[in-house]
């Protein structure tokens, strides 16, 4: 029999055994040459993981009827970079996840200068979606060009 878990009063059934069917489309919406469809997870990780890069990406603000939602990177863009602005962004980052994807267990949040460009930051995301899921890391980072990239690392 499958597993469910219960977090805050809401059921969350195991993904194990689960062999076809699909949770929710990806985000953002693309898809791959080879499908006709869009990018669709299977398993509850990989929706934490979808809904975790767009929580981060998303604009708070740009959300109809929830102005609270979204870490909004995009205004860390141009700004300064200082001990106290690095402090913010961890913190803003920490604090919705922590209000908007109550699911997601947070580990560690690191936010660093990135050591080939003094104007870019690394981000990396360390957690899990339940007690005997694996860790997973996100690392936000830009390359050579300046493209923002977003890497899915399991620990």
């Amino acid at each position: 029999m499958a597993r469910q878990v219960f977090i805050d009063g809401k059921i969350y059934p195991s993904d194990s055994g689960k062999d076809d069917g699909y949770l929710a489309l990806k985000l953002p919406l693309n898809s791959t040459s080879t499908q006709s469809t869009f990018s669709q997870s299977r398993t509850t990780e990989e929706q934490a993981i979808s809904n975790l890069i767009n929580l981060i990406l998303t604009r708070s603000g740009e959300r109809v009827m929830q102005p609270d939602l979204g870490v909004g990177l995009y205004y860390y863009v141009f700004e300064q970079i200082t001990k106290s602005g690095i402090t913010n962004l961890k913190n803003r980052i920490e604090d919705q996840i922590n209000r908007w994807l109550p699911y997601i267990q947070l580990l560690n949040v690191q936010v660093t200068e990135n050591e080939d460009d003094a104007n870019a930051l690394n981000i990396l995301i360390s957690f899990k979606v339940s007690e005997s899921g694996a860790n997973v890391q996100l690392s936000f980072f830009t390359d050579a060009e300046l493209n923002l990239n977003i890497e899915v690392l399991n620990g």
